[in-house]
């Protein structure tokens, strides 16, 4: 039986405690949709988080952004990198703050939610690229998917709640959903759709992360749920994947033809976000500073 520590309600509280930066990071991809975005209330927008604007500046005057003399402000940075990738920026920020702590029911470490979390991203871009649809957004669902693993241990932590922790490695992946709908009553990427909606973050976006370890066959068909699944198998080829996922990713016909992607789409998307992650190096160890 379910724990009756997770409610609605305690998932809307425990979004509260998290990093103010998640709600503004929705409000972006908002501001990021209008046909000319305005780059002053953008720049406002970043502003309202001290953190936030601090790491902007920081991550424009790495070594894959910087030209010439170092910026010092939000706006001079924004107009640097530009608004596509302040976006990337932005992304990367609030996951360095949501994916900070090890998480010991899933056997996690923090910085490897966080390195997962950018995999995932990055070919997210990738594969929208190829499948004619728009990378950032592919890139904002990459970045944020594993965050109802962080709410469900924070939940467990907040009630004091006694629960033997991920089945290992070993165990197949029914096993891990088994554990999860028992101890919680509904799946950590079921919990990741709750929190990005309470945020503000668009519908699809919501439904691409709760159905996408089981992309095919969903009553409700999300071609983003399913590019979302061949980028986390990617993540995961790439030494990135997160515990007791490995056995969840396909690139077999039906997830291929679902994410309408070619059969070959993978296996470049592996090769190309590789690369990216090389080129973002400096910025990652920016970002770690």
């Amino acid at each position: 039986m379910a724990l009756s520590f997770v409610t609605p309600e305690t998932i809307k509280q425990v979004a509260k405690t998290m990093p103010s930066s998640a709600r503004i990071f929705a409000c972006l991809q908002t501001m990021l949709q209008k046909p000319s975005p305005n780059l002053n209330e953008i720049v406002d927008l970043v502003r309202m988080d001290a953190g936030l604007a601090s790491s902007v500046v920081r991550l424009s005057n790495s070594a894959v952004y910087r030209r010439g003399e170092p910026v010092e402000s939000v706006h001079d940075a924004i107009n640097r990198v530009g608004l596509r990738e302040v976006n990337r920026i932005v992304g990367m920020t609030v996951t360095g703050q949501l994916f900070s702590s090890s998480l010991p029911l899933y056997r996690q470490q923090g910085d490897a939610l966080w390195q997962n979390s950018l995999a995932t991203a990055l070919a997210m871009a990738q594969l929208a690229r190829t499948g004619g649809e728009d990378d950032r957004q592919a890139y904002t669902l990459g970045l944020l998917r594993p965050v109802g693993r962080v709410a469900l241990q924070r939940m467990a932590m907040t009630v004091g709640a006694v629960i033997a922790p991920m089945p290992p490695e070993t165990a197949p992946a029914a096993a891990v959903l088994t554990w999860e709908r028992t101890h919680f009553g509904l799946t950590n990427a079921e919990t990741s759709a709750f929190l990005l909606a309470e945020w503000g973050f668009a519908s699809p976006l919501c439904l691409a992360v709760k159905q996408h370890v089981q992309p095919v066959g969903a009553a409700r068909p999300s071609r983003w749920a399913a590019l979302l699944h061949v980028a986390s198998g990617v993540a995961d080829q790439l030494g990135k994947g997160l515990t007791g996922e490995k056995q969840f990713w396909s690139q077999d016909e039906p997830v291929l033809r679902e994410a309408g992607l070619p059969a070959k789409a993978p296996e470049n998307c592996t090769m190309e976000t590789r690369e990216e992650l090389n080129r973002l190096s400096s910025m990652v160890r920016a970002f770690g500073a």
